[in-house]
């Protein structure tokens, strides 16, 4: 592991993504993999993310909340009062078309315009962003960072198992309209 390491620059941060809230292990983990920032993922009560956070922040880690994005209007109302309690305690939020993340779908980003209005920390936006939307997102949102998945993977298949690798043609395509924007 400490190869690859090696080779990722010193500005760029390594996450754990994680819906663990025992702090020993999370800090356990971090410090194991050698990570800069904690995720938090899933939904989990305030009270619980502000503990995690405080406790992450103590360690020198910082600490980025994945939320969904809302569905609805009453749904942005919600999120909104849950991201509320927790900003001071995040370095930034993600925002995902879901809790768990990791779908390739698209949220309703006029839903996630609103909601980032009420933001003041750093937006991260996830959630089927791929060439077609990409400089669309960027523009109109203008998130402190993107985080790309499915769009930039091919899937294979070995002895019955499928394996998702990342394609670094897909990734240098994606790039490339974000230097020529």
């Amino acid at each position: 592991m400490s190869k690859w390491l090696s080779a990722i620059s010193q500005k760029m941060s390594i996450f754990l993504l994680t819906d663990l809230t025992d702090i020993k292990i999370v800090i356990a983990l971090l410090r194991k993999l050698n990570c800069d920032t904690i995720q938090i993922q899933g939904k989990m009560d305030v009270e619980t993310i502000i503990e995690l956070a405080s406790k992450a922040r103590d360690y020198k880690y910082k600490v980025v909340k994945s939320v969904a994005a809302p569905k609805s209007m009453g749904e942005l109302a919600k999120i909104d009062m849950y991201i509320e309690p927790i900003q001071p305690f995040l370095d930034a939020i993600l925002i995902d078309s879901s809790w768990r993340g990791g779908t390739g779908k698209s949220p309703n980003w006029s839903g996630v315009k609103k909601l980032i209005q009420n933001i003041d920390i750093p937006v991260i936006l996830a959630g089927g962003i791929s060439e077609s939307n990409l400089l669309s997102i960027c523009n109109d949102l203008t998130p402190y960072g993107l985080d790309v998945e499915s769009s930039v993977e091919s899937v294979l298949y070995s002895n019955g198992t499928r394996i998702s690798v990342k394609n670094p043609i897909s990734i240098q395509r994606l790039l490339g309209l974000l230097r020529s924007n």
